[in-house]
């Protein structure tokens, strides 16, 4: 082994220890000029859009919100690399994420189903075929219920909702997660003003209350603030 093989080999030891830690930055630090000399090495390439995926989801980050890199370097690998399996995956979990495409979760389960063609049966791309179909029937389900409400929340209504809770609390990841209770608090909050108007804000159904308690617990538990 040269003497540039030996340090090429600590440096991607180093990088690898970084974002097993967590230490994006040092490793993005390491790594940018080694993918800068060898951009067609797959395994830089790999690596760097992991990097950038992950600092997507750090508010702190400049690159918080951007997926557009991970994207670009992932697509690079499959243009002369169209069956690496980890690159179709790691692609799929961006789209997952990219709210700013509206068929995003259209393209996460291309990608998963690529790994499938094109290997064994892969247990992961399985779970994330399974979720994106479950993100996209509760996307399609609540569009058809929400364009076809009129008046006041039913009780049938109110136990939708907590069905399609119970499904989407069951995802991990679950980038639609937040759509999913925001679109939910609006509609139930401004059913809850209808109510004051009618001084008729009592129900019957206990799980109107429950409801109210469900959006509440996200509000807490994440910290973000729905609309409602």
């Amino acid at each position: 082994m040269t003497d540039l093989e030996q340090r090429l080999n600590e440096e991607l030891t180093q990088v690898l220890q970084h974002i097993v830690n967590g230490e994006y930055n040092e490793a993005r630090r390491i790594l940018q000029p080694l993918h800068t000399a060898i951009p067609q090495n797959r395994f830089l390439s790999y690596n760097l859009a992991l990097i950038y995926f992950k600092k997507a989801f750090d508010s702190s980050e400049q690159e918080y919100g951007n997926l557009s890199k991970p994207i670009e370097l992932l697509r690079g690998i499959l243009r002369t690399y169209p069956k690496d399996d980890e690159a179709h995956y790691l692609l799929g979990l961006v789209h997952e994420a990219n709210l700013t495409d509206p068929q995003h979760l259209q393209r996460a389960r291309s990608e998963f189903n690529r790994v499938l063609e094109d290997s064994a049966p892969y247990e992961d791309a399985q779970s994330m075929i399974r979720n994106i179909g479950v993100q996209l029937r509760v996307k399609r389900e609540m569009s058809e219920v929400l364009s076809r409400k009129n008046g006041r929340l039913t009780h049938h209504e109110i136990n939708t909702f907590f069905m399609w809770l119970g499904m989407i609390e069951s995802l991990e990841p679950c980038s639609s997660r937040k759509t999913f209770y925001s679109t939910i608090a609006d509609v139930f909050y401004a059913d809850k003003r209808e109510a004051r108007r009618d001084k008729d804000y009592s129900t019957t159904n206990n799980k109107y209350h429950a409801l109210e308690l469900a959006i509440n617990n996200y509000i807490e538990r994440t910290g973000i603030q729905l609309l409602g």
